[in-house]
């Protein structure tokens, strides 16, 4: 009996501690927190044209993050990172649909953007009309930074605009003729409209 108690008492520690390994050892102890990717949709009206995403944890924090992210698309024929550093990447279109941009950090977080599958735009007027736009040089080569954009036909004055200008401004011209100042390598997309609304595009590289 004797044997039988020193028993006994021996085991009380032991189940003690099983039974709070039971209480709180079973809860979850999976950190992984799930990342957000901004803007969280992005509507890219034009085949060449980019979109920056910055990956972050919830309430913009990007402290706790672990580089590099690994970012990836659901389809590659719709579009592709062209290009990622620390929490962001620039996302580039390559065709109309739907795309999922994914952002995954080294601790396995995960979060995602959507690009919208807006249709191209109409590159002409209500006549048919489409303007022709050409860039010297094209693309533009390393150790330079600029390009000359012209635009053959339509009506002055003219609009023009970028895809992205973390890529590159223009001058602010509103004639035939304006010239992109490149930021840095990558491709571009250079938009311009005439006074009537026709319309017309090019990609631009810097190389």
């Amino acid at each position: 009996m004797k044997k039988i108690a020193r028993w006994s008492c021996a085991m009380v520690p032991v189940l003690i501690v099983s039974l709070a390994m039971l209480m709180f050892g079973c809860e979850s102890t999976d950190d992984t927190k799930a990342l957000t990717v901004e803007p969280e949709e992005a509507e890219l009206t034009a085949n060449g044209e980019t979109q920056v995403f910055e990956v972050m944890e919830e309430e913009g924090e990007t402290d706790s993050l672990s580089t590099p992210i690994e970012w990836s698309v659901s389809d590659s024929s719709k579009g592709v990172i062209v290009k990622n550093s620390g929490y962001k990447a620039v996302y580039q279109r390559l065709a109309e649909g739907v795309n999922i941009v994914y952002a995954k950090d080294q601790y396995g977080s995960e979060g995602y953007a959507t690009v919208n599958p807006r249709a191209a735009q109409d590159t002409g007027s209500s006549s048919g009309e489409t303007l022709t736009v050409i860039a010297t040089p094209s693309p533009i080569p390393a150790g330079q930074n600029s390009s000359t954009v012209t635009v053959s036909r339509g009506v002055s004055p003219y609009s023009w605009s970028v895809g992205d200008a973390s890529y590159g401004i223009l001058d602010g011209s509103t004639t035939a003729t304006t010239v992109y100042t490149s930021k840095r390598v990558g491709v571009n997309t250079i938009y311009v409209i005439d006074a009537n609304g026709a319309r017309g595009q090019i990609n631009i590289e810097q190389e």
